[in-house]
């Protein structure tokens, strides 16, 4: 599932977006992460960032009927964008990514912008929604439901066969 992260963000007097930019293609791309400039000008920005990272899981195998140790590798991608005139950082991805990309912009710019969090409080916007007669509520989704010791699963419920 993919998050959107709100951040209010602050440019230093005389530090530019190019810089930024520039600092990005200084970076250039390791094997393990790197970031991609898909657009910017001297107010915006459109990028994305990715990591790579060797994930080991079990999983279950039918034939001799226990659980093998697989290892992946993942990569995760997170998009962002930066709005400098309305002062707005917005991370499409998780909050470790939306952290990583915080300390790379922090580290590439010395510390040029000022990034605050905006906090959402979904359970809140959840209950005026649910009252509000003109939104109708259809599906939800559970994710990384723990059913057993080392079984997690996700679902998705449709609300319209649902009771209450």
């Amino acid at each position: 599932m993919i998050n959107v992260i709100l951040y209010e963000i602050s440019q230093q007097e005389g530090y530019s977006l190019e810089k930024l930019v520039d600092s990005f293609m200084q970076m250039g791309n390791d094997d393990v992460q790197g970031i991609i400039v898909r657009e910017y000008d001297e107010f915006f920005l459109k990028a994305s960032y990715w990591r790579r990272k060797l994930r080991k899981e079990k999983r279950y195998n039918f034939q001799t009927q226990d659980f093998d140790i697989v290892k992946e590798e993942i990569v995760d991608i997170s998009e962002f964008d930066m709005q400098i005139k309305e002062r707005k950082l917005l991370i499409f991805g998780n909050k470790q990514m939306a952290q990583r990309i915080i300390t790379l912009i922090g580290l590439l710019s010395q510390n040029s912008y000022s990034i605050t969090e905006h906090i959402i409080d979904i359970g809140s916007i959840s209950k005026k929604i649910c009252v509000m007669p003109e939104i109708k509520l259809l599906k939800v989704k559970l994710i990384d439901i723990i059913i057993d010791k080392e079984v997690i699963v996700d679902c998705n419920i449709d609300l319209m066969i649902q009771d209450r």
